[in-house]
């Protein structure tokens, strides 16, 4: 769940979609709640940033230490989105003893 950033050496939740996983070793329940917990730490509104969005705007982010959605857009203006994957290194498993100067929102 928590991975080291190959650049920064900074720790990050490393959670998929919510409702397509489950924490090995705790039963589905015991893992609902704490997924559930973490999914509302990393959507509070001090971490969350939104962009409004202009004519001509490029936006890009780093996938090994945030997380992403889109929200409703007018279906009646024109959206082009052009997707560009880095390939990269697998995560990296933060180990917990060590310390990284601060954890990753």
């Amino acid at each position: 769940m928590l991975r080291r950033h190959p650049e920064t050496g900074r720790t990050a939740l490393y959670l998929g979609r919510r409702g397509y996983g489950y924490i090995e070793g705790y039963d589905v329940a015991e893992s609902d709640r704490l997924l559930d917990a973490l999914w509302r730490h990393m959507t509070r509104p001090e971490f969350i940033w939104t962009h409004e969005w202009r004519n001509g705007d490029v936006v890009m982010w780093d996938n090994r230490c945030c997380a992403h959605m889109r929200t409703a857009f007018d279906p009646r203006l024109r959206r082009r989105l052009l997707r560009v994957t880095v390939e990269g290194d697998r995560p990296q498993a933060a180990d917990s003893t060590a310390g990284d100067g601060g954890s990753q929102q």
